[in-house]
């Protein structure tokens, strides 16, 4: 008593199974298909088994010789039917702006995929072939991105719309608090243009300390001597130095010197058209403090890797000491 079972193109739902009798002397057959169509049989050659499902299935045989009975099981496994979903991710640089130009990667969501192709008319696709693919767009428009399957036996197209705005190469972060230099436990004092975050002292370390270019220094709750600091020049204040420290140059009292822009110039900021050529780098830098006396107040600054930026010190919040701190907007370059 024997068979085998053979699986037409491939196992992938639906799936058709054909079954061989290898018996001989038998007198009758029994067959039970477990999930399958017909899910039973009687007789010597089984018709071709239909599967609509993924799973692991058996198929049983009972044959006798008029004294004895015998049995065979043998099981096969079904995969999955073909199901495609992706979407698009934009990089970290570019997820807060959709500016182009953009880079993305694919969260895709496959099931019994044996091959794939992307497709996007504009852009540039690199592994197109690849789940891991990754996708440039230069420049703003609408775009689509294709996805094409096949699993040997069945194709299916899937297709998602991107919206790539138009490069203004100025990234704004807004609503940043930053504490007075004792009210560190509770507010950082520490910013990351490039992570969009604030970084308290107790949260440095070595993978975002070369990334710190912007710090407040406070002295006091009353705001009466304040500055933004570089990271690579903290030995007149009471903060420790950082490692890999970065060097930024600020103008913290523009009303000094004629490199300045007003408040509402920053509002009115959409590109970095009005702080693109500005001689940050040449201005009186580091030592010049200010006080509450003018709010709102506007302070530039370069970094190290020479983007150009504008800090917009909106509130000066008092409290106690452990809990005074400004809330400012910052808006950059980006330099894509």
């Amino acid at each position: 008593a024997d068979f085998e079972v053979t699986v037409e193109v491939n196992n992938y739902a639906p799936a058709e199974f054909t079954v061989r009798n290898l018996s001989a002397g038998g007198n009758s057959y029994q067959w039970t298909f477990e999930g399958g169509t017909p899910s039973a049989y009687t007789g010597e050659h089984p018709p071709t088994i239909i599967y609509e499902h993924e799973g692991q299935y058996r198929i049983k045989m009972e044959t006798d010789n008029g004294s004895q009975t015998f049995t065979v099981i043998k099981e096969i496994e079904v995969g999955p039917r073909l199901q495609v979903a992706f979407d698009i991710v934009p990089s970290f640089e570019d997820e807060d702006d959709m500016e182009a130009p953009l880079r993305a990667t694919f969260n895709t969501r496959l099931k019994g995929v044996e091959t794939l192709s992307w497709t996007c008319p504009g852009a540039e696709i690199t592994n197109e072939t690849s789940e891991t693919a990754s996708i440039y767009f230069q420049k703003e428009g609408e775009y689509t991105v294709t996805l094409d399957v096949s699993n040997g036996k069945t194709s299916e197209r899937v297709s998602q719309n991107i919206t790539v705005q138009k490069n203004t190469n100025l990234r704004a972060h807004q609503d940043i608090r930053l504490g007075i230099n004792t009210a560190g436990e509770k507010y950082p004092m520490y910013y990351s243009t490039r992570l969009r975050h604030a970084i308290k002292q107790q949260e440095i370390n070595e993978e975002n300390a070369s990334l710190i270019d912007i710090i407040f220094f406070g002295l006091n709750m009353n705001f009466t001597k304040n500055c933004f600091v570089s990271p690579a020049d903290l030995s007149n204040t009471t903060f420790p130095e950082i490692p890999k420290a970065l060097q930024t140059k600020f103008i913290n009292k523009t009303e000094m010197g004629s490199i300045n822009i007003t408040p509402s110039q920053f509002y009115d900021m959409t590109t970095d058209e009005r702080i693109r050529n500005l001689p940050i780098a040449s201005g009186k830098t580091g030592d010049n403090f200010f006080s509450d006396s003018l709010l709102p107040r506007v302070v530039l600054f370069e970094t190290s890797d020479g983007r150009k930026g504008a800090i917009l010190i909106k509130e000066m919040v008092r409290s106690e000491k452990e809990n005074s701190y400004i809330v400012v907007d910052i808006k950059i370059q980006k330099n894509d």
